[in-house]
């Protein structure tokens, strides 16, 4: 079966209220055709105020491997803040230098990419037939965006359109330009406080931001709203619904806007191919609050207030208790106290595996860390390492708290893969087409790895501030276990040469012990180096570490995974292991080592040559056994070897 179409999509902070009306859209459409999504998502605004934090976040885009999909789809007005079009530059400058695959954007051209708008112009238009049919209103005000902004200029062509189809005069003196935002609106509710301006009867705003810092200003200042004046916004934002007033706004057809881009991607990447009709899958329409003087829905009130509702308690017997996310739940979880009390990297993975029930409606949650991430010392800001490590797969299975699959250890090689494939399991089949959304992973700027919540189509699952917040618990408590990892490893490791010292063998040991089986022999080697004192004395105790370095060196590369190293003393080492070991592999490991001290004196270009005495045994291992007995014997047979070694001398 070939595979599905694979649409990229470049859309920051997805809980917005604009951004989830384009995932509705692009994924009805993207259902009907079968294409997947894999969607890059910063998890705050643009406009967020901890540039450190935000670079964290903006990173995610360096992630994309272009040459994976059939085209991309761009959202560029999240990427804006206050008009400034730094952050849409730097994506440009990535398309243009990785991206030779079709682009189309939603409501705002990106160099000479196709692009399919909004219909801000027809919305306006039924604004203002409401405000003159219904309100009877003839002096009216309008309060635009940014002046010369294309959606500014076609909100405002929607006012006065609709005044020149009835044959009304335009009054440019009655036309204001703002930036959006709340303070635009209160700017102009101080002109008609202070008398510059007088009080209109009523005021279309372009965005429900500029009508509620409008009308909350007016009110305080003593204005009635509507009695006085009748106001209205546009977006019908979670926060109009919400105000002490709620705005009269409208519901822009966006949903709409992103099925038609689907289309338009279509077009250029299957040529001849059917295209179906962007149906109206959401409201698109007039709503009505407080600030115009109509009825309005209470059932529309509630439902805001359902979404944004703070619950310490839930009544699990009403249906599936995890059928959404709830951000009640996720604070009254203390899944931060739960994450932090972890002791291990691997407990700290293991515990955010066990909240990922938190953000529920999902598929799979994937948890990609790089390799490294564990080393302090390394710090990643821009772009990722060539190879990524999945380290935990949450599916859940029913509506309880329970998954299969689950966490994997950071060192497997088996799930490591480079980081160009961005997830393996994006490209297995799967029965209906799916969305994976890719999220960072982070600490401030630094960039740990990054997660991927994947969900059917058909589901219309988007993340959510409950995401947001779940990702900020997990960020910082993988920041903490990273320095945590730190303090142990020093404590446990010998500094100068990375082996560990005797606190850490008896912890390493502790866990090859986990792991033995029936069967298996307990190996020990001890290592002694021979006539460091003259290095010392006649090179300089600098020369002596890099001796011990070297002999370190070549202990580490002969490690095996069910092995521990250490430095025992100041020139005295030990090789501890449990497994499949006989005599003739001893011999030959004590053979490979001492013909490893003799390749590193014909190529260290030292005034001086390095030399070990070593000795081993091996005994059959027990749950009882005494590992210093083993040293033990290790260690008088390396006493012999050195005896030997002198008398050959002599």
């Amino acid at each position: 079966m070939s595979r599905r179409k694979l649409i990229g999509v470049l859309l920051p902070y997805p809980e917005g209220e604009y951004q989830q009306k384009v995932l509705t859209g692009l994924f009805s459409q993207c259902e009907k055709y079968g294409y997947e999504l894999a969607v890059f998502s910063t998890m705050v605004e643009i406009s967020h105020y901890h540039k450190d934090y935000l670079k964290g976040n903006t990173n995610i885009f360096n992630l994309i491997n272009y040459d994976l999909f059939d085209g991309i789809i761009i959202t560029p007005i999240p990427l804006l803040h206050n008009n400034n079009y730094h952050y849409l530059e730097d994506v440009k400058k990535i398309i243009e230098e990785k991206c030779d695959k079709p682009v189309v954007c939603i409501d705002l051209p990106v160099n000479d990419f196709p692009t399919v708008v909004t219909d801000d112009t027809t919305a306006f238009s039924e604004i203002t037939k409401h405000v003159l049919d219904v309100h009877k209103c003839t002096n009216i005000y309008f309060l635009a965006g940014t002046r010369a902004f294309d959606i500014s200029e076609k909100r405002l062509a929607g006012f006065t359109s609709e005044l020149e189809r009835r044959g009304l005069p335009i009054d440019e003196n009655k036309i204001f330009y703002g930036d959006f935002w709340y303070s635009s609106g209160a700017g102009l509710a101080k002109r008609i406080i202070s008398g510059e301006l007088e009080l209109p009867d009523a005021i279309i705003c372009a965005s429900d931001h500029m009508a509620i810092g409008l009308t909350n200003k007016l009110v305080e200042n003593g204005i009635r709203v509507p009695q006085d004046v009748i106001i209205t916004g546009y977006d019908a934002t979670q926060e109009a619904y919400l105000n002490s007033l709620s705005v009269t706004s409208y519901i822009p057809a966006v949903a709409r806007t992103a099925q038609l881009a689907v289309n338009k991607l279509r077009e250029i990447i299957e040529p001849g191919a059917q295209i179906l009709s962007a149906d109206k899958i959401s409201l698109e329409n007039l709503v009505i609050g407080e600030t115009c003087g109509c009825h309005y829905s209470i059932s529309d009130f509630k439902n805001q207030i359902d979404k944004s509702i703070y619950r310490m308690n839930h009544d699990y017997t009403q249906g599936k208790p995890f059928s959404k996310s709830d951000f009640g739940r996720l604070m009254e979880s203390y899944m931060f106290e739960q994450l932090t009390s972890s002791q291990t990297p691997a407990e700290c993975i293991e515990s955010i595996f066990m909240q990922t029930y938190l953000f529920r409606p999902y598929d799979h949650f994937y948890l990609c860390l790089r390799r490294n991430w564990l080393d302090t010392s390394i710090k990643v800001v821009e772009g990722y390492p060539d190879e990524m490590q999945l380290v935990m797969d949450a599916v859940p299975v029913d509506s309880e708290e329970h998954y299969k699959s689950g966490v994997f250890p950071t060192n497997d090689k088996e799930h490591s893969f480079p980081t160009s494939v961005m997830l393996p399991q994006m490209f297995e089949y799967r029965e209906s087409p799916s969305a994976f959304f890719f999220v960072p992973v982070h600490f401030h700027d630094n960039t740990l790895g990054y997660g991927v919540m994947q969900c059917k189509l058909s589901s219309m699952s988007f993340p959510t501030n409950v995401l947001r917040n779940w990702l900020r618990n997990a960020n910082n408590a993988l920041e903490m276990s990273r320095v945590q990892n730190k303090l142990v490893q020093l404590s446990i490791n010998d500094n100068m040469t990375g082996l560990h010292n005797r606190r850490g063998m008896d912890t390493k040991l502790q866990e090859i012990r986990d792991y033995a089986k029936l069967g298996d022999m307990c190996f020990a080697c001890v290592i002694d180096m021979d006539g460091l004192k003259p290095i010392n004395d006649n090179y300089g105790h600098i020369e002596g570490d890099n001796a011990i370095i070297a002999v370190a060196d070549i202990i580490i590369d002969s490690l095996r995974l069910n092995e521990v190293g250490v430095r025992a003393g100041g020139d005295e080492f030990y090789i501890i292991g449990v497994g499949n070991y006989t005599d003739s592999d001893v011999a030959r490991r004590l053979k490979r080592f001492l013909e490893s001290i003799e390749e590193y004196n014909n190529t260290s270009n030292k005034p001086y040559k390095i030399s070990a005495s070593i000795g081993a045994c091996i005994c059959p291992y027990s749950e009882d056994i005494r590992i210093e007995d083993a040293i033990k014997t290790a260690d008088e047979n390396m006493y012999n070897f050195k005896v030997q070694r002198k008398k050959q001398r002599k």
